[in-house]
């Protein structure tokens, strides 16, 4: 058998061996009668992207199966394997690597297992199914679906041993012997999966903005001591503006939706001159709404949207920010 490579004509020996999981055993082929060994690692890289292609393939089918069939007295691996590979196999799936004619002679294909015993080598059954052997299903898939906690193997009394149970046959206080158990697998119902927990919140970090957290080790140690006091003065005045905007903000959201005490406190600080601040106008805000608590009605208001919004303006105005003026930033002007 013989193909052409990039160095000419390859011929391809017998020497390839593999079982029916893709494990490669011997990798070695002939370049025109001169022997040289292959790349292992190209052969290995092939053999497992066709294994975990077939594992994730695999594992897609077993969960339809779940979810069309009921299997009240669970299952064995050999009833799913029969069930498997009734279902098509996904287009576009690579088959296995390996051809029936490439592996090696009956001779050089036997192996020893732990008691000696010899047994020629396997060959997948379905070698263009995902679920391409028994094996393959006991070792990869149903594996895969019982780490997700969807099957669980369990050791239960055989339908015979019940079955005697039940009828009276067998005394209830019998003990039975390993020859009366089975190992099946069994669905999970989902309610008694675990559940994944919740990942944690984020630790917020105040002050990333200006510096906190950051990567010091370039700077010698007088530089680094001055940076941690630089960026704790950056760090107060963060907090300071952030509460600072909260109280604004929210001063504006109720001037927003209530244009007569816009237009009440505007009237207010112009009387009061050169007096700004959040403080005072948070003030003067306090003193509008008691006085229209003990009038007990409101004035309509007759002004247009642009007068009002004017006036919402001159008082954000009055209200701005301005840093070093107090240690927390909480009053944003001078008296």
């Amino acid at each position: 058998m013989a193909r052409t490579g990039p160095i000419g004509p390859v011929c391809l020996s017998a020497g390839v061996q593999t079982d029916d999981t893709g494990y490669v055993m011997a990798t070695e082929i002939l370049d025109c009668g001169r022997r040289r060994p292959t790349a292992p690692m190209a052969s290995h890289n092939l053999f497992m992207t066709q294994r975990l292609k077939g594992q994730a393939a695999g594992v897609a089918i077993i969960r339809r199966i779940l979810q069309r069939e009921s299997f009240p007295n669970g299952f064995t691996t050999a009833e799913m394997y029969d069930l498997a590979v009734k279902e098509p196999a996904p287009e576009g799936f690579p088959s296995f690597p390996l051809s029936r004619q490439r592996l090696a002679p009956a001779a050089t294909r036997k192996k020893k297992d732990k008691k000696g015993v010899v047994e020629p080598q396997s060959y997948p059954g379905h070698p263009d199914h995902p679920v391409r052997s028994i094996r393959f299903l006991k070792e990869f898939i149903l594996p895969a679906l019982a780490g997700q906690k969807e099957i669980a193997m369990m050791r239960k009394p055989t339908a015979k041993t019940l079955a005697a149970l039940e009828a009276g046959e067998l005394p209830k206080t019998t003990r039975l012997t390993a020859s009366q158990f089975e190992w099946k697998w069994w669905v999970i119902p989902p309610e008694q999966r675990p559940k994944a927990p919740a990942p944690k919140p984020a630790k917020r970090i105040v002050g990333l903005e200006v510096g906190v957290d950051s990567d010091t080790s370039h700077l010698n140690k007088r530089r680094q001591e001055a940076r941690v006091g630089k960026v704790s003065r950056e760090v107060e005045k963060l907090k300071a503006y952030s509460e600072f905007s909260q109280r604004r903000d929210a001063l504006m959201d109720r001037l927003e939706k209530d244009s007569e005490l816009t237009l009440q406190l505007a009237e207010r600080m112009e009387r009061l001159g050169n007096r700004s601040g959040l403080n005072e106008v948070l003030e003067e805000e306090r003193v509008v709404r008691s006085d229209r608590s003990r009038r007990g009605t409101s004035i309509a208001s007759n002004d247009s949207n642009e007068f009002v919004r004017s006036r919402a303006d001159k008082i954000r105005q009055l209200v701005a920010y301005k840093a070093g003026q107090r240690s927390r930033g909480l009053e944003a002007g001078t008296r």
